[in-house]
């Protein structure tokens, strides 16, 4: 069994490396995104950009029917190496019933199983959505062959994605994430080369679905190159007891996965079906560009969660404390600088390419930098939270769902325009899911502390 003092020297020696690469990465998706951008812009119509953001709306829902394995999987990946055991409910259960002792080659065999049967659920949902796909091309006078192609090419890598989409997890539940993000930097490389490649040829949006899955293509290979273990295949017996420990966290990591898309994404189709495509493809661009600041910002909270997961196993609450406010701090600064960069030159750099697409006006975007803000501190306590294998979030963030979409249909009602989706959006989330997790988060943190006291 590996010592926790080993456990401990690893996560030290390795955490540099994790933030550097993990910011290399996600400097690679930013230069990449700003590469590709422009040309984007400059050849794509305002419609034709609407069409590829609603494809990628409905790519990541899709991706929700991971229903929370992935997170849920490293965690347990995490749990094996340090115990060699995964739990049901806590980390401290004593019952022998709530624990399996298991290894991590066959929670591989686990994995495998399971994303199989996940793909083939993602196929056929993603032929089903193709007949609103066709309305759409249609209603919008777009070139029905290019769209369409571009969607059927997108839909197969959403399910080619998925059914690899485990062995991410599997690489950050081992605390490889300088090889997962490697792997993340090659494929968004190839990704990027081919897309511009296909746009100077003219094949319009198929360039970006042609683009996504050879990069995707070339991250599996990677994944199946790099990831040593060797599945050992276990019983039905142990297998549907493996299933019946994690599935309690994972069904509740999923529903709060789905109803955070929604949270997150639900504008994008409010503002397709009220409003159009062409003022999505300008919200598109605006909400693309937070993201990535909000990516970004997130590296420091996302390379600490395998440490934060070994001191709580480990009982080193305040190590667990200083490390965790260390790293908010770190995001939430990144994020402000980020923002005021975005706000002062985010429309001239539009202006300076001649984009064909503009970013929402300056009153919007720092509306949407507000809320995106608190946004990033919810998560981050609630992942705090999650270190206790736990996973509450359920009531809340149904009751955020229903009182978005309750609001939204309220001030389409009275037609506010982009304005009423956004504020209803805010409003949903603040009344209620916003300021109750963080201050759970942070009551949980304190009384850790406290128990060292």
């Amino acid at each position: 069994m590996i010592s926790k003092n080993n456990i401990k020297l690893k996560l030290s020696r390795s955490a540099s490396k994790d933030i550097i690469w993990s910011f290399f990465s996600t400097i690679v998706k930013i230069g990449g995104s700003l590469f590709i951008l422009p040309l984007i812009l400059i050849k794509f119509s305002t419609d034709e950009l609407g069409l590829w953001y609603f494809f990628t709306s409905v790519g990541m829902f899709l991706m929700m029917l991971d229903v929370g394995f992935s997170a849920t999987l490293a965690r347990n990946f995490r749990y094996i190496i340090s115990s060699k055991k995964i739990y049901k409910y806590d980390i401290d259960d004593t019952d022998k019933n709530n624990i399996l002792n298991i290894t991590t080659e066959e929670m591989l065999y686990v994995c495998k199983k399971i994303y199989y049967y996940l793909a083939i659920v993602s196929f056929v949902t993603l032929f089903l959505i193709s007949f609103y796909i066709i309305k759409l091309i249609e209603q919008n006078q777009l070139d029905f062959f290019k769209s369409l192609l571009a969607w059927l090419v997108y839909s197969v890598s959403i399910s080619l994605n998925l059914m690899y989409y485990y062995r991410g997890a599997v690489l950050n539940g081992l605390n490889k994430i300088e090889l997962s993000q490697k792997i993340d930097i090659t494929s968004l490389i190839v990704n990027y080369i081919f897309t511009a490649f296909f746009i100077f040829l003219n094949f319009g949006i198929i360039s970006l679905a042609i683009g996504t899955i050879l990069g995707l293509g070339i991250r599996i290979i990677l994944y199946e190159y790099y990831i040593k273990l060797k599945k050992k295949k276990i019983g039905k017996e142990k297998l549907l007891k493996s299933l019946e420990l994690i599935w309690p966290n994972t069904w509740r990591t999923g529903v709060c996965n789905i109803l955070g898309y929604l949270i997150r994404y639900l504008p994008t189709f409010f503002i397709t079906i009220f409003i159009g495509l062409e003022v999505l493809g300008s919200y598109g661009i605006t909400f693309q560009i937070v993201i990535l600041i909000t990516s970004i910002s997130t590296i420091w909270i996302n390379t600490a969660y395998p440490k934060l997961n070994t001191l709580r196993i480990e009982i080193q609450y305040k190590e667990f404390k200083n490390l965790f406010y260390s790293r908010l701090k770190k995001g939430v600064l990144t994020y402000v600088l980020l923002s005021f960069f975005f706000l002062l030159l985010g429309r001239h750099f539009l202006n300076f390419i001649g984009a064909k697409t503009s970013i929402l006006a300056d009153s919007f975007i720092f509306f949407i930098l507000l809320h995106m803000l608190i946004d990033f501190i919810t998560n981050a306590y609630g992942y705090i939270i999650m270190t206790g294998n736990r996973v509450p979030f359920i009531k809340s963030s149904l009751i955020n769902v229903v009182l978005i979409i309750f609001f939204n249909f309220i001030f389409n009602y009275f037609n506010f325009g982009l304005w009423g989706i956004l504020i209803e959006n805010f409003l949903g989330c603040i009344l209620y899911n916003y300021w109750y997790w963080i201050f759970n988060g942070y009551v949980e943190v304190n009384s850790l502390i406290k128990k060292d006291e």
